[in-house]
């Protein structure tokens, strides 16, 4: 129970860095759409160079920001679930050898007098 506890936090950080580059990925669409439309709907769609240029960074900026979120999230979660396995392993180990002494144990009942 122990280890799971350890290791649902860290996959938080796993979820993370998962859907930050979907969202990045999303906002990248909306601004493509969004640059197409400029270039379509005005009058002189061709000649809106200024419109189309910031739609495009929209979309650019979106996906950075997306990488920037995700790849240290990435980064810390093999960091943290490596730590956690670690201290897993350091558990076990430890439960191991408490349960070799035990078994040389001998058990007496006591009597009630």
């Amino acid at each position: 129970m122990e280890s799971e506890k350890l290791l649902q936090r860290v996959n938080y950080l796993n979820v993370v860095g998962n859907l930050a580059p979907m969202l990045g990925l999303l906002g990248t669409v909306q601004g493509i759409i969004a640059a197409f439309a400029t270039l379509g709907t005005q009058a002189q769609g061709a000649n809106q160079q200024a419109l189309l240029a910031l739609n495009i960074s929209m979309a650019l900026w979106t996906t950075a920001v997306g990488l920037i979120v995700a790849v240290p999230a990435v980064a810390f979660f093999y960091f943290f679930r490596n730590r956690a396995t670690n201290i897993i392993l350091g558990m076990e180990a430890m439960t191991i050898e408490l349960i070799k002494g035990l078994r040389s144990v001998e058990v007496y009942e006591e009597e009630n007098g």
